[in-house]
């Protein structure tokens, strides 16, 4: 993990330790898909469902589904709770 961190009024940091929870889960791989699911969670930019969807379009198969769903939602886990900051107006 990143230890030196800046400091300005415009970022928000969010900490996510994927490559340890990818690490746990058996596969350090899967180290972006658990940032894609911090990233899903505190952004709420897109549905979990959605980034799934297109994995199944593609033709991903049934197994790699399953170890990116459980990656996705092993980040979104790690991140519970925390939002970004609103801008001010």
């Amino acid at each position: 993990m990143v230890d030196n961190a800046f400091d300005r009024a415009d970022v928000q940091i969010v900490r996510v330790p994927a490559y340890e929870a990818a690490m746990n889960l058996g596969n350090v791989k899967a180290a972006n898909m658990i940032l894609l699911g911090a990233f899903v969670e505190v952004t709420r930019a897109v549905d979990e469902e959605s980034i799934l969807s297109a994995f199944v379009e593609q033709g991903i198969k049934l197994e790699m589904l399953k170890s990116n769903r459980e990656a996705i939602e092993t980040g979104r886990r790690l991140v519970s709770g925390i939002r970004l900051n609103s801008k001010p107006a």
